[in-house]
This record gives structure tokens, C-alpha cells and sequence, in this order.
């Protein structure tokens, strides 16, 4: 369950890309930022210290974030730009980590431990679903300027199999015995799981699809909290373009302001009706980004 909990604080910060009201900032810029003159010519917004001001496009590489300092001497940097070309060893690598059957030596034997896990708890046979039609594996989403990606940082997949509910958390993938499946409306899927990570009664999952062109989806989280997050269907993740990011240092995770999206806001008044998700307040506001039809590169 901590694990499961702090994923949710994860997904609390990709969602909304800002801090928790009230608490300040305390980070701040090197005064050790290499100074770089500025040509005449430099069409290129900078700071006073010489340094782009993200977003901006560097030979053919549009970067969000971008901050290069030196500490001690050495030189430091962390920055985030966009992988757009579908057949770089990035993009290829990423769908090799987020399929189920081409994990890599590390995750697969965190799974195959979890999975041992499970079966101590629960002995008993596995149940068997009919999917019918879902999705089977899905990546979150982060949006930026009204545009969805997916951030290399915090793209950890949730799997669903006929008898199992995966979600890959900090410590690898997590299973759980999928206990029901349905398909209540033709773009809503419910089930509910138990496991290491979501214990008795376990964890509800609602896969609410917004929309079913580009396989966008809304998931609702509910156990003693309550979560909703976007997704995107593997299948169709090749419709959006990576985050990915070159760093001497860690993260602090709030590099990047994303939008705000209202998650909730964006499935249909009947389901929400149906009880089956969480409260208005406790979302961010946002608008679902329309499908981009430029040549933007």
C-alpha cells in the first residue's frame, strides 16, 4: 500500500505540474551559471545570464527545459527536449520497456519476485476475464501547452492481462489478481484487483476512454484515496511525441510547469454520475487537447 501511495504522489505531481498550495519554492539558479555572450544575430530568447529560455529550438530539437551551471568547477545540466522521430533508438527503447513480454532482466525478475508474492497470499487459482476489446497496456500522459506527451521521467505502465492487473511502481512491477472485469458503457472498463501493493478489499481501477481514435483514456485510482490521471493506449502511443531528458544532476521534478487538466471534467456527466469517480475539487482545471493536425517540428 506505501508503494501504491506514493505512486499516487507521482501521478498527483505529473497531473498537475505544481506544488502543493502554500509551500514555496526553494529552489533556485546556480549564481555560478555560465555567463555565454550573445551574438547579434541569436534569434533566441535568453536570460541574463546568457542561457535559452526554454522552450525554445536548437538544430532541429525543441527543448522544455534547459538549465547548464558549473559547481566545484565541474560543469552540470539538466535538460528536457522532445524526441519526434519514431524509429530513434529512444522512442524504439521506450516501447521495448513499456511491453510486457520484452521487459528487461532487471524488471522481469522484480516481477517474477513480486509474482511470488502474490501466489503466497493467494494460493488459489487465478480467475479468468474477457477483456472485451480494452486496452492492454497504458502510459501516462502530461500535457504542455495544450499538447499531450510522454515524459521519460514518469512513464511508468499499467499492464492488464486476463487474469492479472501490473502496475510498475519504483520498486518494478507490481501484480495483482484481477478479481472482476467489466464493461459497463462501450467507452467505460471497471475492475478491481488485490495484491502486495492493494490489499483487501483492493483497488478499484475505472479505465474511462475519452478518446477512442487516439486511445486517450481517464483512469480513476480508488482504494482509501482517491486518484484520476490521463493515459494513452501503447497501441496507439506512436500519436504522441517523447520527453526526454539529459542530466548530470537529479531532477527535482517541477522543472517543467505542465498543464493543468481536469481530469475528471473530461468524462461523460453520466458516468460521473454513476458514482464512479472521485469529487470536482480535487482536480486541477484544463481543457483535453484537440488532435493537432500541424507540421510543426
Amino acid at each position: 500500500m506505501k508503494n501504491f501511495l506514493f505512486c499516487l504522489l507521482l501521478l498527483a505531481v505529473s497531473c498537475t505540474g505544481r506544488r502543493p498550495a502554500g509551500q514555496a519554492d526553494t529552489r533556485t539558479t546556480p549564481k555560478s551559471l555560465v555567463s555565454v555572450p550573445v551574438p547579434a544575430t541569436d534569434p533566441l530568447p535568453r536570460d541574463e545570464n546568457g542561457a535559452y529560455i526554454a522552450p525554445y529550438t536548437l538544430n532541429d530539437t525543441t527543448f522544455l527545459y534547459s538549465c547548464t551551471w558549473t559547481e566545484k568547477g565541474e560543469p552540470h545540466h539538466i535538460k528536457a527536449f522532445l524526441v519526434r522521430d519514431r524509429d530513434s533508438e529512444p522512442y524504439r527503447q521506450f516501447i521495448r520497456q513499456s511491453t510486457l513480454s520484452k521487459l528487461n532482466p532487471g524488471n522481469a525478475y522484480e516481477l517474477e519476485c513480486h509474482w511470488k508474492m502474490l501466489k503466497e497470499l493467494y494460493p488459489e487459482p487465478l480467475p479468468v476475464h474477457d477483456l472485451d476489446g480494452c486496452p492492454q497496456t497504458w502510459i501516462p500522459l502530461v500535457t504542455f501547452k495544450g499538447k499531450h506527451y510522454v515524459d521519460l521521467l514518469r512513464c511508468d505502465p499499467i499492464w492488464i492481462t486476463d487474469s492479472l492487473y501490473i502496475q510498475h511502481f519504483l520498486d518494478g512491477p507490481m501484480p495483482g489478481r484481477l478479481e472482476t472485469f467489466e464493461h459497463p458503457a462501450p467507452a467505460h472498463y471497471r475492475l478491481r484487483t488485490v495484491g502486495p501493493a492493494y490489499p483487501e478489499p483492493g483497488l478499484q481501477v475505472d479505465i474511462h476512454i475519452i478518446d477512442p481514435v487516439r486511445q486517450i483514456a481517464v483512469i480513476v485510482f480508488r482504494t482509501d484515496v482517491e486518484y484520476a490521471q490521463l493515459y494513452g493506449a501503447l497501441e496507439r502511443i506512436d500519436q504522441f511525441d517523447l520527453v526526454d531528458w539529459d542530466v548530470t544532476d537529479l531532477p527535482a521534478g517541477d522543472e517543467i510547469t505542465w498543464d493543468e487538466i481536469d481530469c475528471l471534467s473530461l468524462i461523460p456527466q453520466e458516468a460521473r454520475n454513476a458514482g464512479t469517480v472521485i469529487p470536482d475539487s480535487t482536480a486541477g482545471r484544463g481543457e483535453l487537447e484537440t488532435e493537432d493536425t500541424s507540421t510543426e517540428k
